[in-house]
Parts: C-alpha cells; sequence; structure tokens
C-alpha cells in the first residue's frame, strides 16, 4: 500500500464522527446496567474541533480533556485509568500522531514522530506498552513501542492492510484487521509479531476487533451480507453472531466492552447524526448518552 493511501486510511478510520447532532437522553432504560467506571470519547460539541471528553456510565458528568485547534481522537484508557493515549492532529503537521496524557488532561505528551502519521493507539494490559497503526513508506503497519515512545517497533505491513490493532487481556495477542487476503478480516498475532491467524473468512468487511475482558469472545464491525453492524464471536472465531444491523446510509461503529464485559458501548450513525449508545452484550437495550455534537470513538474502564 502506497504511503499517501495508508494516511488517507487513518483519516477515514476517524471520519465516522462527521456530523454534529443535539442528543436527548432517554429515561427508559438505564444504559449502564451492572457496569461501572468512565467513558472516555471524541466530540465537536463545542467550537468545531473534536476534542477528548470523560464521562461516567449515564453520560451525566461529562468533562473536557484537551483543547486546542486541531483533531484528537481514538482514546483508550490504560489499566489502571490514571493515563489516556489518543491520536491527535495539530499544530503545523496535517497527521495524526500519538500523544499520552493524564486521566485529567494534564501532561499531554506527543510519542511519535510528527512527519509520520501515526493512529489507532491502544496501551497493553500491563502498561508497559502501546501497539498502534503507523505510516512510513513501506514499512507501514501495526508497530509497538513503550509506553514513553521509545522502542518502536515493526510487527506487520500494511502491504497487508493492517489496522486496528487491541491486545488480549493477557497481553500475549494482538487482534487486529487485514486485508492481507483481498477481504477485511479479523486476524491475531503473537505480541512480536509472529503466528498470523485468521478469525473471520466472509465477504464484506470485518474490522475494528474488541476482545472481551476474560479473553473468551470478540465483538467487531461487518458489513456482511450487505448490512453494517456489530456481531459478536468466540475469541478462535466460531460462533459469529449478529448483535445490530443497519442499512446504508446509517451504520455502527467502534464497540468496546464494558469493564465487567456486560455491555458494549458503540458510536450509531443515524440520518447523519453520531451518538453513543450502550447495549447489553446480547445486543438489546441500546440506548443513547445524552450528549450534543458528534460523538464517537469510545473507550470504557
Amino acid at each position: 500500500m502506497k504511503h499517501s493511501q495508508s494516511i488517507c486510511l487513518f483519516l477515514i478510520l476517524s471520519a465516522v464522527i462527521m456530523s454534529a447532532t443535539s442528543c436527548k437522553k432517554d429515561d427508559s432504560n438505564n444504559p449502564s446496567g451492572s457496569s461501572s467506571g468512565k467513558i472516555a470519547f471524541s466530540t465537536n460539541r463545542d467550537n468545531g474541533d473534536f476534542e477528548i471528553y470523560v464521562t461516567n456510565q449515564e453520560g451525566s458528568q461529562q468533562t473536557r480533556l484537551t483543547n486546542n485547534a486541531g483533531f484528537n481522537s481514538n482514546p483508550r484508557w490504560n489499566s489502571d485509568g490514571s493515563k489516556i493515549v489518543f491520536a491527535s492532529i495539530r499544530g503545523v503537521v496535517n497527521k495524526f500522531n500519538i500523544y499520552v496524557m493524564n486521566a485529567d488532561g494534564s501532561g499531554q505528551t506527543r510519542l511519535t514522530d510528527p512527519a509520520i502519521g501515526s493512529a489507532d493507539p491502544v496501551f497493553s494490559p500491563d502498561n508497559s506498552k502501546i501497539a498502534f497503526v503507523s505510516g512510513d513508506g513501506p514499512l507501514d503497519g501495526i508497530y509497538i513501542m513503550n509506553a514513553d515512545g521509545s522502542n518502536r517497533k515493526r510487527l506487520s505491513s500494511t502491504a497487508f492492510g493492517d489496522s486496528h490493532p487491541n491486545f488480549s487481556p493477557d497481553g500475549s495477542k494482538i487482534i487486529f484487521s487485514s486485508v492481507f487476503t483481498g477481504d477485511n478480516e479479523i486476524y491475531t498475532m503473537n505480541v512480536d509479531g509472529t503466528n498470523r491467524v485468521r478469525l473471520t473468512n466472509e465477504t464484506g468487511i470485518d474490522f475494528q476487533p474488541h476482545m472481551s475482558p476474560n479473553g473468551q469472545q470478540i465483538i467487531f464491525i461487518s458489513e456482511r451480507r450487505g448490512e453494517k453492524g456489530i456481531y459478536i464471536m468466540n475469541a478462535d472465531g466460531t460462533s459469529p453472531t449478529r448483535l445490530t444491523a443497519l442499512t446504508s446510509p446509517d451504520f455502527d461503529r467502534a464497540p468496546r466492552f464494558s469493564p465487567d464485559g456486560n455491555k458494549i458501548i458503540f458510536s450509531r450513525t443515524v440520518s447523519g447524526s453520531n451518538r453513543l449508545y450502550i447495549m447489553n452484550k446480547d445486543g438489546t437495550g441500546a440506548t443513547a448518552l445524552p450528549g450534543s455534537g458528534s460523538n464517537s470513538n469510545p473507550d470504557w474502564r
């Protein structure tokens, strides 16, 4: 894949947060259920720039963490909730780079080379590493580095179109999506990049995988059979089950498990309006969180 195509991919992956709308709270169903913790997400509600916010699971206490003229997206918590890693376009460089900050928004620090586009960051379970997607010509692909940005290593190549890395709960594997066979599918590999295993095999795009906290299931987005929705399957790729289904131009994106694995948070675009939803793991009880603007790329801890 050419360098320009790789950087374009980063923009497309984040462009699910495209339009602004007002959101009203639906009190008919408590979206939080038995889960707890905080949710980080990206929104353009204030001045049109996409910023990182955090909220409680009811969506009633929302706090802005970033404030810069740019594009801040893909926030991901570390395991103890003290840090958030995210992708940002800021300053004169029109490329995503990886930043880390404290949970209150302080101490924002760039970790990657501003001349090279990088996106989709995620902490390892022990918080010592960050996996991410980067584009620097023939070495495009999934990378891993220390949590301070040092010791950057390539694990794969976007000659295969690899993206959306996430760690298994024990930190031994990385789950990701790839167009290695010409059709976007879900794969796993060892944390050193070896032992690449394909989990899905369907006509249509499968991407944005996330593994449950107990390591037994994977949720992902699929456009198989002409529908755009969230699926769940066993960690070995068996028993895929559709949880949601929307038809173009509406779609669901960026599903993430709750800390206890019983709920799923995701972004849903309907009639150009992008909102965050929480539903049960079986796909029932989908309820929108309150908040104006275009909201996307949530992460729950």
